[in-house]
C-alpha cells in the first residue's frame, strides 16, 4: 500500500474509533483576553510578534477567517510608521474586527473619543487620554506573551456596551478585563447586565477594586444603579508590588500597596514598566489597580492557554475547554468553566509574607515620588484576596489541571474570611436592587 493511502486509512481509522474532532486542529495554542478602553498602540515593541503571520482563524477555534488584516509598517520611529500608514488608518471602520499581522494584537473600535465639538480619534492607533489604554493592553501582553489581546475601544465602557458587544458577537473571548469605571455614558445596556451575561456563558471578567484605600463600598453606592461598579460575580483585582523596575536599579518588593482598595478577589502589582504612547520602544512606570487587573487576566488566560497547549484546544458553549475526562478534580467530567478556573487559581494564587518584604523598596519608592508598599500581614487574605498569581502559579495551576499535583489548600481563616467578602458584596447588590425597585 502506498504511504499516502496507508495514512488515509489510518486516520479514517481513528476517527472511526474515537469519533469526528469537535474543532480543526490549530498551529498553536493561545488564549484571548479582550481589554476594554480607550485604545493602545499597535506600533510599540511589547506588542510585535514577528512570526505571527498566519491568520486568527488558523489559531482560534470560531475566529472568522473573513475578519481583514491591518497592514502596519514596524520600523523604529513612531511617527514615520504612522505616516507611512495614513492611507491604511483613513480604511479603518469603527464596527469592523482588525487582526494585525506582526502582532498579537485584534482592534475593534466600538466608540471612539468625541468631543464636543464633534472631533476626536476616529481610529484605534492611538489612547486618547494617554497612558492608559496603551498600559492596560502592554499589561496583558506582558502576563501572557502568547495570547492575543483584543483591544476594545470603547469611549464610555462603564456602561457596558463593550462587553455586550463581545457576548453578542465574540465567543472566543475567554476573558475581558475593564478597568474604566462607570458614570462616563448613561446609554445603552447596563454594566452589570452586560458583565453577568459574560460570566453566565462561563467566562470571566475582571475588574479593578479602585484605588481609594478600604473597599470603596460607599463609593459604589453613590453611583447610580444599574450602573454599579462591582456586582458579585465579577472578578475584584487590588494591588500588591511583587518587582518593580527603575532606571537606576530593579527591586524585588514583594509588598502589599497601601494606596489600593481592600479587600478584593485577587491582587496584581499596582506599579509595572508599561509601554507609551506615540513610540516604539520606551516605558513608563504606571501605577493603579487599572494595571493590576490586566495582569492578574492574563494570568488566568496564560493558565488557560498551557492547558489548551497540553490537551488541545478543544471547546463546548460555556466552557473554557472541553474534552476527554481527566484524573484530576476540575476535569473529572472533561470540562473547565470560568467558575472551576476561579476555583483554581483561588487555591494557587500566592501569599506574601511579613519577612518577604524588601525594606530597600520603600527609599526607592520615596524617590520617584510614589507611595512605598508595606509588608504583608500575617493575615495577607485581608490585603491580598485569594493570593497574587505570579507567573510560577500559573504551571502549578496547570500540573493541579492534569492531575499531576494536588490543589493547595489555602488557610481557613482565609477561606472564611474571603466567603464572608463574598456574602458581603452579594448583599450589597440585593440591597441596591431593592433600593432600585424602590425608587419612583
Amino acid at each position: 500500500m502506498k504511504p499516502s493511502r496507508q495514512l488515509a486509512l489510518s486516520l479514517l481509522l481513528v476517527v472511526l474509533a474515537h469519533g469526528a474532532p469537535a474543532i480543526a486542529a490549530v498551529s498553536r495554542a493561545t488564549a484571548v483576553v479582550a481589554d476594554i478602553g480607550p485604545g493602545t498602540n499597535p506600533y510599540h515593541q511589547a506588542f510585535r510578534r514577528p512570526t505571527w503571520t498566519e491568520h486568527p482563524c488558523t489559531v482560534i477555534p470560531g475566529f472568522s477567517c473573513d475578519t481583514p488584516a491591518l497592514n502596519l509598517t514596524f520600523g523604529a520611529d513612531y511617527a514615520a510608521d504612522l505616516a507611512a500608514d495614513r492611507a491604511t488608518w483613513a480604511s479603518y471602520r469603527p464596527g469592523t474586527l482588525y487582526w494585525v499581522p506582526h502582532t498579537n494584537l485584534l482592534l475593534l473600535t466600538t466608540r471612539s473619543f468625541v468631543n464636543a465639538d464633534g472631533t476626536g480619534i476616529p481610529d484605534g492607533h492611538v489612547d486618547a487620554t494617554g497612558t492608559h489604554g496603551v498600559g492596560t493592553s502592554g499589561a496583558v501582553s506582558a502576563a501572557c506573551p502568547d495570547c492575543y489581546v483584543l483591544v476594545v475601544q470603547d469611549a464610555a465602557s462603564g456602561n457596558g456596551e463593550g462587553t455586550q458587544y463581545v457576548v453578542d458577537h465574540l465567543p472566543w473571548v475567554d476573558f475581558i478585563t475593564n478597568t474604566s469605571f462607570p458614570g462616563s455614558n448613561t446609554e445603552g445596556p447596563g454594566y452589570a447586565w452586560a458583565s453577568k451575561a459574560f460570566v453566565d456563558s462561563g467566562r470571566l471578567q475582571f475588574v479593578g477594586s479602585g484605588n481609594f484605600v478600604v473597599y470603596p463600598l460607599l463609593d459604589e453606592l453613590s453611583v447610580a444603579y444599574p450602573d454599579y461598579n462591582l456586582p458579585p460575580w465579577v472578578t475584584v483585582v487590588g494591588g500588591a508590588i511583587d518587582r518593580i523596575d527603575f532606571a537606576d536599579g530593579s527591586f524585588d518588593c514583594r509588598g502589599i500597596d497601601p494606596d489600593a482598595s481592600k479587600p478584593s478577589d485577587f491582587v496584581g502589582d499596582f506599579a509595572q514598566n508599561l509601554p507609551t504612547p506615540e513610540t516604539t520602544n520606551d516605558d513608563l512606570v504606571l501605577t493603579g489597580t487599572s494595571f493590576a487587573t490586566p495582569q492578574v487576566a492574563a494570568r488566568f488566560a496564560e493558565t488557560l492557554r498551557k492547558l489548551r497547549a497540553a490537551l488541545g484546544d478543544t471547546r463546548a458553549p460555556g466552557k473554557l475547554w472541553a474534552g476527554a475526562p481527566r484524573n484530576s478534580p476540575l476535569l473529572k467530567d472533561g470540562a473547565l468553566t470560568g467558575a472551576e478556573m476561579y476555583q483554581l487559581m483561588a487555591s494557587v494564587a500566592s501569599y506574601f509574607k511579613p519577612r518577604d518584604y524588601n525594606p530597600l523598596c520603600e527609599p526607592e519608592f520615596a524617590l520617584h515620588g510614589m507611595t512605598p508598599p508595606q509588608p504583608a500581614p500575617l493575615a495577607p487574605w485581608s490585603e491580598m484576596g485569594w493570593g497574587f498569581p505570579l507567573a510560577g502559579d500559573t504551571d502549578r495551576a496547570v500540573q493541579v489541571l492534569l492531575g499531576q499535583s494536588a490543589a493547595p489548600t489555602k488557610p481557613p481563616n482565609g477561606i472564611t474570611y474571603m466567603q464572608e467578602f463574598a456574602k458581603l458584596r452579594k448583599f450589597t447588590w440585593n440591597s441596591l436592587v431593592k433600593i432600585s425597585a424602590a425608587l419612583p
